[in-house]
C-alpha cells in the first residue's frame, strides 16, 4: 500500500478523481501544452539508450495514445505527492 492510513488513501483517491473530473492538466510534468516543442506539437517519439549507451531505440508515442495516459499518471502524481506533504506537515 502506498500510504500509512485508509484515510490518506482515501483522500489520494477523492483529490485524483477531482482532477480528472475537472480535466485539470497539469503544469512540470511535461503534460501541458507549452511544456512541449517550440513548435506546440507533443513529442511523437522518445529516444531509449540500449546498454552502455551505444545503441539507442526510436519509440513512437501517437498523441491519441500516449497522451490521455500520461494526463493521468500526473494527475495521479500530484495527488500522491500532495497528501505526502499533508501529511508531513509542508503544507
Amino acid at each position: 500500500m502506498l500510504f500509512h492510513s485508509v484515510e490518506a488513501h482515501e483522500a489520494f483517491i477523492l483529490a485524483f478523481q477531482a482532477s480528472q473530473d475537472q480535466g485539470i492538466i497539469l503544469m512540470d510534468y511535461g503534460v501541458a501544452e507549452n511544456e512541449w516543442a517550440a513548435d506546440g506539437s507533443y513529442p511523437e517519439n522518445e529516444i531509449i539508450p540500449i546498454g552502455c549507451g551505444v545503441r539507442e531505440y526510436n519509440i513512437h508515442l501517437p498523441f491519441q495514445s500516449w497522451w490521455p495516459q500520461a494526463v493521468l499518471w500526473a494527475q495521479s502524481t500530484d495527488a500522491m505527492t500532495t497528501i505526502h506533504i499533508i501529511k508531513k506537515g509542508e503544507l
